[in-house]
């Protein structure tokens, strides 16, 4: 069974884009704090994870988050591999996502999308450890 499920800061502005069949796309990666402190820097470590979603959950993304907020990913593990032109092996492992849940954000447009169903949801996100990503973190 394939089945992943990962919670982590997004690290890189969101773009979404489209392909040739007029299908939306979202790439990016997500910094997943290790469970444990770095002994040198008495600080996390971080796993960088990459991600792609479609559609729905593509356009929910662009609408709602933004790099910097917090959020699930539930989905497939894939590992991608093949030869380039120069015949080295390459090899991508990153998630398909089948649900994405944005755990601390504000809405772009500070409309909240819970509004439709009153007050029956409340959370206690803003409450959650934000994880500080610097460019000089990224692996890329």
């Amino acid at each position: 069974m394939n089945i992943i499920a990962i919670t982590g800061t997004i690290c890189k502005d969101l773009e979404l884009r489209y392909t040739g069949n007029n299908k939306s796309v979202m790439e990016n990666t997500l910094a997943v704090r290790k469970g444990i402190k770095n002994k040198e820097t008495g600080k996390y470590d971080c796993d960088f994870i990459d991600f792609v979603c479609f559609e729905k959950k593509a356009e929910y993304l662009d609408e709602y988050a933004k790099k910097g907020d917090k959020i699930e990913v539930v989905g497939k593990l894939r590992v991608d591999n093949w030869k380039d032109d120069k015949d080295n092996y390459h090899k991508r492992t990153y998630i398909v996502a089948d649900s994405i849940n944005i755990l601390s954000s504000k809405p772009k447009e500070e409309k909240n999308p819970y509004e439709d169903f009153g007050n029956s949801i409340k959370t206690d996100f803003d409450k959650t450890e934000q994880i500080k990503i610097e460019e000089s973190d990224l692996p890329f």
